[in-house]
């Protein structure tokens, strides 16, 4: 027979948004999916319970499965403790209260704090006597005490009615009178009782709180699932529960108890970051910070909000500074911290190690290349020459360097410019010389027509024909002039261009780019803070070896 208690790692995210500030829209959400998973196990219940009709009348077989008995499922709602399920569940009843949340299937609310009841000699009788007598109030009308006997009655069979917290509430008992004699009257009386009350939602809230009974109390409300029209809501930690003492081994997991997807609580951190400006990849290291439980708790989105204004954290633009803040006055999630930094720390070396790289290709460019034969002025062969005698240094503020190599790229410039002009000028006299040559050599094949057209006739002027002829023989050789003048300009133009490379310019340029973006990168993704706050980082810090001894000191360092 197939089991539907509800499959593990099935789950309903249920997300605080930070505008949700009565938590309606959060409350609207949890009912609408609590009643349609609700109905489903009702429905998946009846289609059993109709399989299993025609052998309950059995008379050589009595059954008593759980799972038939079981009318009433059970859910969860998982977090931290901190994270606000208690003022969700306050919240929720005070929706429904004023009406601001649409509930189809049930009538009343009953919130029972277990963590009252954690002094108590026999905890799980007065938590169930408690919710007994609250029962009778909300059902038993005109003070029949119907539903009373009947709650006596269960009480008698199912749990230690003897206990003082019992009579508190009910009186003595009159056990011959409400004493359950035999099997058929337990049914009897569990579907009395199912048909006096209305759908009801109960919330047990802070079991995991009690410790090695909380495993009693889901006993006890195991024992009342089989009435009918109960809902049950457990506010709890789910880790925290699991981590109680139990005394037996062969305890039912948590899994077993519950029959609804489980409701996973969250706090959108995220968004209440990016909505207070806090940019997409900041907001995500954050996010992991506060996300991080610590002994079993988390914070409110409220709590956050409260302590980030609290200590101008929003108002801080250095990153470092701003997570150090968070770590000591928010959540001290020192780990998810450290994790970040480390990884900050090792990109900030990477980016040193591909600055150096760029660095001396830069200087390979300016010592290799013919740049000596350019007339620099005194300051720019100063910087050269500390370029060509010096190596990169960590030490050297990098900035510095880029007024070197823009002072040595703007002279190159002005030097390449002249240049540039020069080829400007004569490709503007190498149009003029193929403009003429068109128009010449045009004229030429003029010229040639009327010859052909002259020697054709039977009665040939020969004077003309010789006229022709002469001026054909100038405009070759005009045209032969202009080509060696073409070609002259082309020389140049060339011996210009084979300058430029021999430069390689461009080159330079791009390397000298390279290195201010890498520069950039390196002050937008790693503060000064790291170098200002910790001065022995110049001191003992050697970025081409491997540091990871002293970056695990250099980051235990902080938050401290």
């Amino acid at each position: 027979m197939e089991n539907f208690i509800v499959n593990k790692g099935y789950s309903i995210k249920l997300i605080v948004k930070e505008d949700d500030e009565k938590l309606i829209d959060t409350s609207n959400e949890f009912i609408l999916e609590l009643e349609k998973e609700y109905f489903k196990y009702k429905n998946k219940l009846k289609e059993e319970q109709d399989k299993f009709e025609k052998y309950n009348n059995n008379k050589h077989v009595y059954f008593s499965q759980e799972k038939l008995l079981k009318k009433s499922p059970i859910a969860i709602i998982n977090a931290p403790w901190g994270s606000g399920k208690t003022y969700f569940i306050e919240q929720f009843a005070k929706n429904f209260i004023d009406q601001r949340i649409d509930i189809k299937n049930f009538k009343n609310i009953i919130i029972l704090d277990i963590f009252k009841f954690s002094n108590s000699k026999n905890i799980p009788d007065e938590i169930m006597a408690e919710l007994f007598f609250i029962l009778t109030k909300i059902y038993d009308q005109d003070n029949k005490n119907d539903l009373l006997n009947k709650l006596h009655k269960f009480a008698i069979k199912f749990f230690n009615a003897t206990v003082i917290a019992w009579i508190n509430y009910f009186g003595k008992f009159n056990f011959e009178k409400f004493k359950i004699k035999d099997l058929n009257e337990t049914e009897i009386i569990v579907n009395e009782i199912s048909k006096s009350i209305e759908p009801t939602l109960i919330i047990f809230d802070n079991i995991e709180r009690i410790g090695k009974y909380s495993w009693e109390i889901l006993k006890a409300i195991f024992k009342i699932s089989q009435i009918d029209n109960f809902c049950f809501i457990l506010p709890m930690n789910i880790n925290r529960l699991n981590g109680n003492e139990n005394k037996k081994n062969d305890e039912y997991p948590i899994e077993k108890y519950i029959d609804l997807p489980i409701f996973e609580f969250k706090q959108d951190y995220l968004s209440f970051l990016k909505n207070n400006g806090v940019d997409q990849k900041e907001a995500v290291i954050i996010n992991n910070i506060l996300n991080t439980e610590i002994d079993g708790q988390k914070l409110s989105i409220r709590e956050v909000e409260q302590r980030f204004n609290k200590n101008d954290i929003f108002k801080e633009n250095n990153k470092y500074l701003k997570l150090d803040k968070i770590v000591k006055n928010v959540w001290g999630s020192v780990t998810e911290a450290k994790k970040y930094l480390n990884d900050e720390i090792k990109k900030y070396i990477e980016n040193l190690n591909q600055l150096e790289a760029i660095f001396n290709q830069i200087k390979l460019n300016i010592k290799e290349r013919k740049y000596q034969n350019i007339n620099f002025d005194q300051d720019t062969k100063n910087y050269i020459n500390q370029i060509n005698n010096n190596s990169w240094n960590l030490k050297h503020n990098y900035e510095e360097w880029i007024i070197m190599f823009d002072k040595i790229l703007k002279d190159i410039k002005e030097y390449l410019n002249k240049f540039d002009l020069k080829k400007i000028e004569l490709i503007t006299v190498k149009e003029k010389l193929n403009s003429n040559y068109s128009i010449i050599n045009n004229n030429l094949r003029i010229l040639n027509l009327k010859l052909e057209k002259e020697m054709s006739l039977e009665d040939k002027d020969n004077l003309k024909i010789n006229q022709l002829q002469i001026e054909i023989e100038k405009k070759i050789n005009n045209i032969e002039i202009i080509k060696n003048q073409i070609n002259l300009i082309n020389q140049k133009i060339y011996n210009i261009e084979e300058g430029y490379k021999d430069l390689d310019y461009k080159n330079l340029e791009k390397s000298i780019q390279d290195y201010k973006e890498k520069i950039k990168s390196i002050n937008q993704d790693t503060d000064l803070y790291l170098i200002n706050k910790y001065y022995m980082w110049d001191r003992k810090f050697d970025y081409s070896r491997d540091n990871s001894n002293y970056i695990d000191y250099f980051i235990d360092c902080l938050f401290s």
